[in-house]
Parts: C-alpha cells; sequence; structure tokens
C-alpha cells in the first residue's frame, strides 16, 4: 500500500466515525482503538523518515504527510473521548497507555504545533465531510485526555506560543464559556506557566483577549 493511500485511509475512517457518531449508529471502542493504532504505527514512521530521509524521500512530501495523519489521529482522540464514559478500565488503560505514546512520540506541524497546542486551537482545521459534526476545537475532553497522558503543558511552538496562549486567545469566551473555562484550569493546574514569554514578550495573559482576561486570572 503506498503512504498517500494510508494518509486518506485513516482520514476517511476518521469521517466515517464521525458520520455513524453524528446520525446515531453505534462506535465501538475496538474499531477506534485499532485504526488510531495504525495511525502511530504511521507517525512513528513518518518521525524516521523525517529524521532519516531516502535517497528518493521527498522532504516536502513527509512534512505534508506527517501534518495529515497528526491532525487526523487529533479527531480520533475525540472520537474516543465521546466513547470513554462506556469504556471499563482495562480499556480506559489502554487508551491511556496509547496517547502517552503519542505524547512521547512528540511529532508537530510544522509550525511547532504539538496535540495539546491542536486540541485548544480554534484555528485547527476540521474536515468538513462529516468530521466537523463531532470533532469541534478547542476541545476541553480532548485536551484534558492529551495532559492525564503526560502531554507537556509548557511546550511551545516556533512562536515560542504554549497552549496557555493558545486558548486564552480564543475569541468566544462567552458563548463558550465551559470549554475555556475548563482548558484553563486543566493547563494551569497540571503546571502550566502562567509567565512564560513567547516571540513577541507576551506572557499568557498579556496576550489573551479582552473577553477571556478575567476568566484566566481567576484560574
Amino acid at each position: 500500500m503506498n503512504q498517500i493511500s494510508v494518509v486518506k485511509d485513516l482520514l476517511r475512517f476518521a469521517q466515517v466515525f464521525s458520520q455513524m457518531l453524528h446520525v446515531g449508529v453505534e462506535v465501538t471502542y475496538q474499531n477506534v482503538v485499532q485504526v488510531l493504532a495504525g495511525a502511530i504505527v504511521e507517525l512513528e514512521r513518518n518521525k524516521t523518515k523525517a529524521l532519516r530521509p531516502g535517497i528518493k524521500d521527498d522532504p516536502e512530501t513527509i512534512m505534508q504527510e506527517t501534518e495529515s495523519n497528526i491532525i487526523t489521529t487529533l479527531y480520533l482522540l475525540t472520537i474516543l473521548t465521546k466513547l470513554l464514559k462506556k469504556c471499563n478500565e482495562e480499556e480506559k488503560f489502554n487508551v491511556n497507555r496509547m496517547v502517552f505514546m503519542l505524547n512521547r512520540l512528540n511529532v508537530r506541524l510544522r509550525d511547532g504545533q504539538t496535540f495539546l497546542h491542536l486540541a485548544c486551537n480554534a484555528e485547527t482545521p476540521v474536515d468538513d465531510f462529516h468530521t466537523n459534526d463531532v470533532c469541534k476545537f478547542p476541545c476541553a475532553e480532548t485536551t484534558r485526555l492529551l495532559i492525564q497522558c503526560g502531554a507537556d503543558v509548557n511546550a511551545m511552538d516556533t512562536d515560542r506560543n504554549t497552549p496557555l496562549h493558545i486558548i486564552v486567545n480564543y475569541h468566544k469566551p462567552i458563548s463558550d464559556f465551559m470549554t475555556l473555562h475548563s482548558i484553563i484550569m486543566d493547563l494551569t493546574e497540571a503546571g502550566a506557566h502562567i509567565d512564560c514569554v513567547n516571540i513577541r514578550g507576551e506572557t499568557p495573559l498579556d496576550s489573551s483577549a479582552t473577553g477571556s482576561k478575567s476568566l484566566f486570572q481567576l484560574a
């Protein structure tokens, strides 16, 4: 199977799972976990190729595949959060183990965003073929899952923005108060530095959107 088809196949699975959830058809934990396992394998392969490209490997193609797989994997994590309430302890442990592996892999977009940045970011791209019916960002549940499984809450993108910088710039603090509050609390309780400065010399409070500033101070 060529690698382009793998990228597309992973996305198709995320689309199908999203459509099923949206219309009320049961999505099984086992099916989603199997696809997530495949996505992790692909991301491991992407990282290896990026570090040690072959003679015929195109770095730009490798990066495009990596970014596509990262975004699709984020969709799968978000879909899994919808199923965790019905999972038994063994299944939850297995999910946590896999998410821990993802965090340890530390794959990023070309702008340095980690899975945690993306889960906090309203600008994270969402495929519009069914996926956007289920996956919306920022997502408090996906953020919490990543943090619980060892995501670095102080990781920086290429602009030195941490996930906290990202979420406090969310421009819908009133209409989505609970999401904003939940993510800020989870990040700060997990040790996110409120005095961390980005490339513009701004702390999260300095760069926060007007509507979220008071909420951030409360956290």
